[in-house]
């Protein structure tokens, strides 16, 4: 009897004990979930004020006056008219398709929200008269009056504050779900009869940490709320592509990875990291359902110039026309894969993936007479065939779908080759930005190219350095060639970022948290090894690596220096625009003794920062004591 109430009270106790621990942690975790909030959006509308100095002022003038000229002239009509009439390089857009949408939607909420504030009138003074915004010299006089304000920029602060807070999640649950994929861990919450909540606080403080670290970001914060840049929508859409690859979701992360390149287009630097990765760990299907995403989202984002055009540009703004052959193309492809895979799926037929192409090569010559003088040559047919073939297999209707949309979008591309599909928002959008400036390094950077160009004497990234004899390498060049600097930096970067790859297929097949160092490689390669890099882009792995806190706290420490760099590099870069604070102490952070101290880095700091890379590379291939064989994971694996 005594024996049995001892038990009894002990079990008492221990349930107690656990439930203190487990509401004493959840208590301790949100309040720091909270208080990081809290503090974060303080510490963006203070840095807004505190930056007042140094802000670049002429890229918030241009990027508002896009905006307006896209309410003014329509959006699709903005990159044309600037292909047409070219305009002075301080007014040139040169963002892409949905950054250049962002902007409009700025301008738009502006005039709704303001139109009737007394502060407002005198920028709308000018469109009283037209119910299109004005866009002329009077029109860029009045915003440069009214951009001090924070309500002048409060849309795109708030955007910025949205994406911040949308990396810091995709952080916490990509760590999260890498601690749990090489656990779970040991916890006196896991014990039998553990609940979801027992679950969660047992990822421990890793999770939480990599939120922190992101979120309150001193060197992402002056950027995005100082400067302020957009350099940051990169590493949400980033984060969440890899997150949603490692949730299995590839044909999402594909779509996901669309969107975030027509925000912003460094991404293409990476893009094809996510193609190699399923490659390389042998699941070619998942690259392919990736592809199909980038591609469908892609073409569906650019649809406004592949279906219409206009037949003059400039002048007088015509309206533009709805491309009928265009639309037509765009539904024969799609018919063809529905007809093709659907003989095959409800009839049973031709099971063999072979028979695919064939079928939808059937299904294209039923149409084409239909289509007359609207007829195409069947080669881009075979490319889209190829997609066919490599999904067949499956013949389930959520990949049917997978196909139907990758088709849409190689199809919708297609159009710029055989229609009127205009090209202008890719030579401005994306092209421009890789020829605008032809330096050897941007800005006061610190990486390779400003090694090269202190340290030995190179100036020019258009530099030959040496020539490719005729048909030396089987039978390639036809000709001799010279190989200029900006070539073989990118083909160095090339080749490293092929091999941070394969470590991360590695890592993805032995379940080695080390995964989450190797995705971060690729952007410090970016920014370390190419020419014609700004300073900021150093913000890109900075950012990104606060998930190495889930793998190495030495990792760890060791971004927090290239954060403090990358910090010292875009305060410069503000007051090295704006001339005065060199010369004057009008600031208490940014002014001449900042300077200074920012010059008696470079380039020198150029060697840390190459350092730091290696270190990654070189870590990215290590195991870590946080593996699991595939056969022992609590949760099926990801691979």
């Amino acid at each position: 009897m005594g024996d049995g109430t001892a038990i009894a009270a002990e079990a008492t106790s221990i349930s107690w004990g656990r439930f203190l621990y487990r509401w004493g942690l959840v208590i301790t975790i949100l309040s720091i979930v909270i208080g990081s909030l809290v503090v974060g959006c303080q510490w963006r509308r203070f840095m807004w004020d505190y930056s007042q100095p140094a802000r670049i002022r002429p890229d918030i003038i241009r990027d508002y006056m896009s905006g307006r000229e896209a309410m003014a002239k329509g959006y699709l009509n903005v990159y044309e008219n600037q292909v047409a009439v070219p305009p002075d390089e301080a007014h040139k857009v040169d963002c892409p398709p949905l950054q250049l949408a962002t902007f409009a939607a700025w301008a738009y909420f502006n005039q709704w929200r303001y139109s009737a504030d007394r502060s407002w009138n005198h920028l709308q003074a000018s469109t009283r008269t037209s119910t299109a915004p004005a866009t002329g010299p009077q029109a860029r006089a009045n915003v440069e009056k009214w951009h001090e304000e924070h309500e002048f920029s409060a849309f795109v602060m708030y955007f910025n504050t949205f994406l911040e807070f949308m990396a810091a999640t995709a952080a916490l649950l990509l760590v999260r779900h890498w601690v749990w994929r090489t656990g779970p861990p040991e916890s006196r919450l896991l014990v039998p009869g553990h609940t979801w909540l027992d679950r969660q606080l047992a990822m421990g403080w890793r999770p939480i940490a990599a939120f922190c670290l992101l979120w309150l970001n001193p060197a992402m914060v002056l950027g995005a709320h100082g400067w302020p840049s957009w350099d940051v929508w990169v590493v949400p859409f980033y984060l969440w592509t890899i997150l949603l690859c490692c949730w299995k979701y590839w044909f999402i992360a594909g779509i996901v990875m669309g969107l975030g390149i027509m925000f912003k287009g460094q991404q293409f630097a990476v893009v094809w990291i996510f193609l190699l990765w399923p490659l390389f760990a042998g699941q070619p299907g998942r690259m392919l359902r990736f592809a199909a995403g980038f591609i469908g989202t892609f073409g569906l984002v650019v649809i406004g110039w592949m279906l219409t055009y206009r037949p003059v540009i400039l002048p007088g703004e015509p309206a533009r026309v709805f491309d009928w052959p265009a639309f037509a193309w765009v539904g024969s492809c799609m018919a063809a894969v529905v007809l093709a895979n659907g003989w095959r799926l409800f009839t049973g037929w031709f099971r063999g993936p072979c028979w695919t192409p064939i079928m939808a090569l059937v299904a294209y010559l039923i149409l084409r007479p239909a289509l007359g003088q609207w007829g195409v040559s069947a080669w881009p047919l075979v490319m889209l065939a190829v997609m066919v073939v490599a999904f067949a297999w499956a013949g389930r209707l959520r990949t049917q779908g997978i196909v139907l949309f990758g088709t849409m979008g190689v199809a919708l591309l297609l159009c710029m080759v055989y229609y009127h599909g205009g090209s202008q928002w890719w030579e401005l959008g994306f092209r421009y930005s890789t020829e605008r400036h032809v330096e050897l390094v941007i800005g006061p950077g610190n990486n390779l190219c400003a090694l090269l160009e202190r340290r030995f004497g190179w100036s020019n990234p258009m530099e030959a350095v040496f020539s490719i004899p005729a048909k030396a390498i089987f039978g390639w060049p036809a000709e001799a060639r010279e190989v200029v600097l900006r070539e073989l930096l990118l083909c160095i970067y090339l080749i490293l970022t092929l091999v941070s790859t394969i470590a991360i297929a590695i890592h993805w097949r032995r379940n080695d948290r080390r995964f989450l160092v190797a995705v971060i490689v690729p952007w410090l390669l970016f920014y370390a090894i190419p020419a014609q890099i700004h300073e900021r882009y150093l913000i890109f792995a900075s950012t990104a690596a606060a998930i190495v806190i889930g793998c190495s706290v030495g990792l760890s420490m060791l971004n927090l220096a290239l954060v403090a760099l990358t910090f010292l590099q875009t305060g410069n870069a503000m007051m090295l625009a704006n001339p005065t604070l060199l010369a004057q102490y009008q600031h208490r952070l940014l002014n001449p003794d900042f300077a200074q101290f920012c010059d008696s880095l470079r380039p020198d700091i150029s060697w840390g920062v190459l350092t730091a890379t290696m270190v990654f590379f070189v870590a990215a291939f290590m195991k870590t004591r946080w593996r699991r064989p595939i056969g022992k994971l609590a949760l099926k694996p990801a691979a």
